[in-house]
């Protein structure tokens, strides 16, 4: 085989290599290819924990799976791995007649004579991803001229593996974050700043759809018909750009409309580092925010009884912040009680000391988020 056919065979091979990490059902025909380049009996790709087969894939070629798959064998493999830094290799040399412990267990799977080697791509707590590679009592030449071919590709599975491994992750952390994301009960989107929609659960998108929606979808926007809550989320806006850490939250009462709402926004927070030149070859994407707009109706309907519960308030403390949170003012309340307005001011005095809240738009907020959880 030419020396300018074998740059040829790597190219291809290391091409291959990388191609895996997007689909890693294509590790058995690279196996396959890295077998028949070097002239192995056979050759396999393993990642395991010892003899757990719950934790098992093999990629093989060449190799009988159901002789290596046995657990004695894999145990004796593994064992054999522990010891060994990644990049590293192991030659596991067994002969017809001889008593070394491993020595039953490859008899058994690969036959009475012959080479293993096992080189160690990677390893992840009790995890182990191996390049198993066999050579039978005829390949005694083959097998010495192997390494040079095999140590050139190492580096490459191994990259393939780690970014295969990174690739994991994210998409399942996605996943998990789409399906909280989809089946939260709270109203939730991801928009813009220019409320251009990214990505809305189903509780939000009834919002738009209901018959007298004051949240409407337009060309891909959020479009606000109540000039209060528009106003009231821009500056929530404002506050999240300067201060992303923190969530945004506010409760909006409308006149208009005679409705409430409870409003929450936070700055999502990009994982990308744009000061290292590396991660310029896209634009910074546009800012995003996750918005959380619960419609209160017209009223707040968490009943005076709970609210006490809640807070431990008297029942007259309790109908007395029910009454505000509905829009009373304290001379209604005190008018309609036949009670002056000192009366009333210091039962709220009480109430919101109870309670911990120092302002009454901060004891409205409190209630509205009561509400929309016990909704």
């Amino acid at each position: 085989m030419s020396a300018c056919f074998n740059d040829r065979m790597l190219l291809s091979l290391i091409q291959a290599i990388h191609e895996t990490t997007l689909s890693p059902g294509d590790w058995t025909g690279v196996v396959s290819d890295i077998v028949e380049t070097i002239g192995a009996s056979g050759g396999g790709l393993i990642s395991f924990e010892g003899a757990n087969e719950n934790k098992l894939n093999l990629y093989l070629s060449g190799l009988n799976r159901a002789a290596l798959t046995r657990a004695e064998h894999l145990n004796a493999l593994y064992k054999e791995c522990l010891p060994l830094a990644p990049g590293s290799r192991i030659v596991l040399s067994f002969r017809r007649n001889g008593n070394l412990p491993y020595w039953d267990a490859l008899r058994d799977c690969f036959g009475d004579e012959g080479e293993v080697v096992l080189i160690l791509l990677a390893k992840e707590a009790r995890r182990r991803v191996v390049l198993l590679l066999f050579f039978d009592q005829g390949n005694e030449k083959r097998f010495a001229s192997s390494d040079d071919f095999t140590m050139k590709i190492v580096p490459h599975m191994q990259m393939a593996i780690a970014m295969h491994r990174l690739h994991s992750r994210d998409a399942s952390r996605i996943a998990s974050l789409e399906e909280a994301f989809s089946n939260s009960t709270a109203p939730t989107a991801i928009v813009t700043q220019a409320l251009q929609v990214i990505h809305v659960n189903a509780r939000f998108a009834r919002l738009f759809n209901a018959a007298d929606a004051q949240i409407r979808l337009r060309e891909g926007a959020l479009e606000l018909k109540d000039p209060a809550l528009s106003s009231r989320l821009a500056t929530l806006m404002a506050q999240a750009r300067k201060n992303g850490r923190d969530n945004h939250f506010t409760w909006v009462k409308s006149e208009s409309f005679n409705q409430s709402w409870i409003i929450s926004l936070h700055r999502l927070q990009s994982s990308r580092d744009f000061s290292n030149p590396a991660c310029t070859l896209f634009p910074e994407p546009e800012t995003q925010f996750l918005l959380i707009v619960c419609d209160l109706g017209e009223t707040l309907s968490t009943p005076p009884h709970t609210i006490g519960l809640l807070f431990g308030l008297t029942p007259t403390e309790a109908d007395l912040v029910f009454a505000l949170a509905n829009g009373d003012s304290p001379a209604d309340i005190a008018r309609r009680r036949g009670v002056s307005k000192n009366t009333v001011h210091n039962q709220l005095a009480s109430a919101m000391s109870r309670i911990g809240v120092h302002r009454q738009n901060q004891l409205t907020s409190l209630l509205a988020t009561v509400n929309c959880l016990t909704q």
